[in-house]
């Protein structure tokens, strides 16, 4: 009788086991079988009527006045967290010197999925007027529908202006260096930014997985889709070689557009250092760059911008050899002569100097980063 109950409770011990890992494999293919389910709801490319959406303007700003440069800043449908904060910092930051410059700043959203936030999404566009946004729903697979819209856009309604800038909301713009390339028209006819060179990824599940069939070869070349800037002479080809290239419309925007489409049309790529992939507080890093793909987190990246803009920047520029014809128009102290004898020394600000420096480097192609590679 004992060992009955003995081989009876192996037995309930061994079908207990054999039931606890038969749940655990079950559990493994639920699992496998839901990932594989979000791997298939994406589907690498966009159609016809999902094109057709970058026309469809929801919320509306006004045209370009003539020359100003408008900034167009990918940016998320959401009112509260990450993407809302970004968007305050860069109020209070880089988009206040962009004013000055006759620059515009103008955020570029989707429809969000809760529709429960699109009234203080339009709340936002009233009170700061800098929100564009399109009939598409805002996902991160929605980037090239979200990129030509702002081409669209910036066609009708700022055909006047010599540039336009495309960039992220966790990137810090150099608007004095950005201005003065703008400017002197120092900035080359086609597209420009940092060139790059990466191979296809091909595997399942990863962000940027590429199948083979959509796109055969084995490597991209294209440019950094945090910052880059397109002259305005090249924006109608750009947008008549969208609609006329005969491929698919890739959901990758930096890779389709500024690597594919590029290709397509024959547009150029121009390559510069002065964008770079950067979060920190060295000085002449900052100073020195024109885009600066910066910190993930808003209270940071306000921190980089404050501790950049508080620094001794002028000492930057020292180690550039500076040509008797530079110094000979420097700025110097001078005496009042229409004052008292306890002549006032007026001076040059310091902003000021800087400005000047930096005219006069990117005017005689010192300024390393802005001697293009021509592809």
């Amino acid at each position: 009788m004992a060992n009955n109950n003995l081989s009876m409770k192996k037995f309930l011990l061994s079908s207990s086991s054999s039931l606890s890992l038969l749940s655990l494999l079950l559990l493994i293919l639920i699992t496998l079988s839901f990932k594989l389910s979000l791997i298939d709801c994406r589907n690498y490319e966009h159609s016809a009527a999902e094109l057709s959406l970058t026309n469809q303007v929801v919320i509306q700003q006004r045209d370009c006045y003539p020359n100003e440069t408008p900034i167009f800043v990918h940016t998320a449908a959401s009112t509260s967290g990450k993407y809302f904060n970004r968007r305050q910092v860069i109020r209070r930051t880089w988009a206040r010197e962009a004013y000055k410059y006759k620059m515009r700043i103008l955020f570029v959203i989707g429809v969000p999925r809760d529709l429960s936030i699109e009234r203080s999404l339009k709340a936002e566009a009233d009170k700061n007027h800098d929100i564009l946004q399109f009939n598409f729903i805002e996902d991160y697979y929605n980037l090239t529908l979200k990129a030509i819209s702002l081409l669209k856009w910036s066609y009708r309604h700022c055909s006047n202006s010599p540039y336009m800038v495309k960039t992220d909301d966790d990137v810090v713009l150099n608007m004095p260096m950005l201005y003065q390339l703008v400017r002197q028209r120092k900035i080359p006819s086609g597209l420009t930014g940092l060139v790059m060179t990466t191979p296809a990824n091909r595997e399942n599940g990863h962000k940027w997985h590429m199948p083979e069939h959509l796109y055969p070869k084995d490597s991209y070349e294209f440019l950094a889709g945090f910052s880059y800037l397109l002259s305005m002479d090249k924006l109608k080809k750009f947008l008549k070689t969208i609609i006329t290239y005969p491929g698919p419309i890739l959901d990758i925007d930096d890779l389709f557009l500024t690597g594919i489409v590029a290709d397509y049309g024959k547009i150029r790529r121009n390559n510069s250092f002065r964008f770079k992939f950067f979060c920190g507080t060295d000085v002449c890093t900052m100073e020195t760059s024109l885009a600066m793909h910066a910190c993930p987190s808003a209270k940071n990246s306000e921190y980089m911008y404050r501790f950049w803009k508080n620094a001794d920047r002028l000492s930057c520029y020292r180690h550039f050899r500076l040509s008797r014809s530079y110094r000979r128009r420097r700025p110097r102290r001078s005496i009042d002569e229409s004052s008292s004898s306890t002549s006032s020394i007026t001076t040059i600000s310091a902003d000021q100097m800087i400005a000047n420096y930096t005219d006069y480097l990117i005017d005689n192609h010192q300024l390393i980063g802005f001697k293009f590679r021509q592809p």
